[in-house]
């Protein structure tokens, strides 16, 4: 058994520097329906006990329109999955954050 653990280690290890690409189909823009358009691709790294440690290359798409009307929003969209996973303007996921505060809650770790 401890050997199969060794094995699937160092598969996981190997594995460090890959870079994942995060890219979903974004749909319409909700305001005027037009087709949103890639406006950046920002490097990410993220932490789960899930996934381990990961860096993930995030598509953002934005509406070709930009900003509807003088005080409008501009209509951008993020890759959902990503979103799920890691806290916003963070790189640890939730899963991490809830392991953090069961542990600190149930057994008085501080």
């Amino acid at each position: 058994m401890q050997a199969a653990q060794d094995r699937c280690g160092q598969r996981v290890r190997a594995l460090s520097g890959v870079q994942v690409v995060v890219r979903e189909q974004p749909g319409p823009c909700p305001l005027c329906g037009q087709p949103l358009q890639v406006q950046k691709s920002i490097p990410r790294q993220g932490h789960t006990l899930t996934h381990g440690s990961f860096c993930a290359r995030e598509t953002v798409h934005a509406c070709p329109v930009g900003r509807h009307g003088p005080e409008g929003p501009r209509v951008t969209r993020r890759a959902q999955s990503l979103a799920s996973s890691l806290l916003p303007g963070r790189s640890v996921g939730y899963d991490v954050m809830v392991k953090v505060g069961m542990d600190r809650y149930l057994h008085h770790r501080q």
